[in-house]
């Protein structure tokens, strides 16, 4: 990926998770869409990859081995009943991104069929790190997300 395609995916990570913030889900599946016409499954996993980032940074987690996903007030996607593939999945790709774990990042990405990666998956990671933020934001105000 090129100077110029890193500052566009940049730009576009920004507008999906921006959607998410505001519950806009027809813009983040447009956003979306548009990164995986133009930089293919790369480009969305940059997308993944940053989404997961905004998450700990919005839960106040530091990556690490041995980490486990815990968001107070939310259910645990592993254990509750009525939670969505996709949620479990997005959960299982920010614990393997806080625990540094690569090969399980790709693997988790790989395994997932074309036509499922955006609707089930992948919204699901992006709407967590929406509300995370909105979140934190409320939470803690806009230092929640300033670099240490």
């Amino acid at each position: 990926m090129n100077a110029e395609e890193r500052h566009w995916l940049a730009d576009h990570t920004i507008a999906v998770l921006t959607a998410a913030m505001n519950d806009d889900r027809k813009r983040c599946a447009l956003t979306l869409a548009k990164v995986d016409h133009r930089l293919g499954s790369l480009g969305v996993f940059g997308v993944c990859y940053a989404m997961a980032g905004v998450v700990l940074k919005g839960i106040g987690a530091e990556r690490g081995e041995g980490f486990a996903l815990k968001i107070d007030g939310w259910p645990d996607p592993e254990q509750a009943a009525q939670v969505h593939a996709g949620d479990v999945w997005a959960w299982r790709f920010i614990t393997a991104y806080a625990n540094r774990d690569k090969d399980m990042l790709q693997a988790l990405f790989d395994a997932l069929p074309e036509d499922v990666r955006f609707v089930q998956a992948v919204g699901a990671l992006v709407s967590i790190a929406g509300r995370v933020t909105v979140e934190a934001i409320a939470a803690s105000g806009p230092s929640a997300f300033r670099a240490d």
